[in-house]
């Protein structure tokens, strides 16, 4: 029988299902490397980890295909970014980053007044969405720093002024302290999360700490 850690670990390899042939943008940082998705592949894989992880913290009812899909149409558009990080030979985290443009925001059809006041003081919004690590790595801070890292030398490459992200309530403090966020409100569920508490939270440029605008995830 195999431990599932090494199923797990088999299912999330470098060889399957990306073969080595799939060559897309990477980064590297000591053993974490993060990569652009660009294909149907990578994007799959992007929805097959998001499952796994949000399965395994009872954010949502498992698949029957183990793939999350939410706002899957956003995931090739040329306003979003989907950010795949890998550990070693096993991808272990997924986040993804959408800019304003015609296509509108992940987020519109629960947050769209909130977005509009927004751009009514005139501030250009971003989203980050379906931030996500194997349940193994999810105390373990490095990839999901690289992660978000990554999201805000995006946001500033687009020069965004505010970046808008929908967590878990617990996460609350969390985000306030890393990255010096405001609460926008709170909800009692959004989609397929509604079992969980979720709050919409901003993050301003203005705002952002030092250590997150130094660079530790080289383009």
């Amino acid at each position: 029988m195999n431990h599932p850690a090494t199923a797990l670990s088999r299912r999330y390899s470098l060889v399957h299902p990306l073969p080595v042939s799939h060559r897309a943008e990477e980064l590297g940082h000591d053993d974490l490397h993060l990569r652009v998705a660009k294909t149907a592949p990578e994007f799959d894989l992007a929805h097959r980890l998001a499952h796994e992880a949000y399965v395994n913290a009872g954010y949502c009812d498992p698949a029957p295909d183990g793939r999350l899909r939410h706002y899957e149409d956003f995931d090739d558009r040329p306003e979003t970014r989907v950010f795949l990080i890998r550990q070693g030979q096993e991808w272990v985290g997924t986040v993804s980053f959408t800019r304003e443009g015609e296509g509108g925001l992940p987020i519109d059809g629960g947050f769209l007044p909130d977005i509009q006041d927004l751009q009514a003081q005139g501030r250009r919004v971003g989203v980050v969405w379906r931030l996500a690590t194997l349940p193994r790595y999810r105390h373990s801070m490095q990839a999901v720093n690289a992660l978000l890292k990554a999201c805000v030398e995006w946001k500033l490459r687009q020069n965004l002024d505010t970046t808008l992200m929908m967590v878990h309530a617990r996460h609350l403090k969390f985000y306030r302290r890393c990255f010096s966020m405001t609460l926008v409100r709170e909800v009692a569920g959004v989609n397929k999360f509604s079992r969980i508490p979720v709050v919409l939270m901003r993050c301003d440029r203005e705002n952002l700490p030092l250590r997150w605008l130094s660079r530790s995830v080289g383009h």
